[in-house]
């Protein structure tokens, strides 16, 4: 790979929406908030806004939860540059093994 290129960002498997976000979904129709989640895993998955023409509330509902999502995602990115930079590093060096522990002990000496 040259340095020019540059590796792509695997996708988070999840995402985060914190359990405040319940109070918002219960102030909608159960058939809304049912839109609204699935409309955030479709979001999450494709990056796709829906449109909630004329329904502002189920409108903020969503962007409150696309907020929660959107800060997972940074937080995965972030995860995974600096996993990249610790990895560049060549990772923890091998344990020296020092003289006492070279030697095998012979299980009859053991206290048990």
């Amino acid at each position: 790979m040259d340095a020019q290129e540059t590796k792509p960002v695997k996708k988070p498997e999840g995402f985060t929406i914190y359990m405040d976000k319940e109070k918002l979904l219960r102030k909608l129709a159960p058939d809304k908030a049912l839109q609204v989640i699935w409309d955030i895993f479709r979001y999450a998955d494709t990056g796709i806004l829906p449109e909630y023409e004329g329904d502002p509330l189920t409108e903020v509902v969503f962007l409150a939860i696309q907020n929660d999502v959107d800060k997972s995602f940074k937080k995965y990115r972030e995860l995974c540059k600096r996993n990249t930079v610790n990895g560049s590093k060549g990772g923890r060096p091998p344990k020296q093994m020092s003289s006492e522990s070279e030697e095998l002990e012979d299980p009859d000496d053991l206290p048990f």
